[in-house]
């Protein structure tokens, strides 16, 4: 499965990836307009990544200010960042388009 956010977007995104039944998380929702919730969003993002198995792929599917507080990236709309989830560095880009 691929944990999502709640919101209805990326939820259905995340269900179009065909990978079994989105989990929604909360610490993937949008950060757009939230400053004062980045610190602790990205700590519980963080976590969350931690605690999932690490010997298989992880798919997350989010918004762009959050991807952008965890990654320092910005994405565009439609694209996927691949990173490194113990480091959190980009390693790639693969355009949606």
């Amino acid at each position: 499965s691929a944990p999502a956010p709640r919101r209805c977007r990326a939820r259905d995104t995340a269900a179009l990836l065909d990978l079994g039944r989105p989990e929604l998380a909360p610490a993937l929702a949008s950060l757009h307009g939230r400053a004062d919730r980045r610190e602790a969003q990205i700590a519980e993002l963080k976590a969350l990544i931690g605690s999932l198995p690490p010997n298989r792929a992880l798919v997350l599917v989010s918004h762009q200010a959050t991807i952008a507080a965890l990654t320092a990236t910005h994405p565009a709309s439609g694209e996927v960042i691949v990173f490194d989830r113990h480091r959190f560095q980009v390693l790639g880009r693969l355009s949606g388009s």
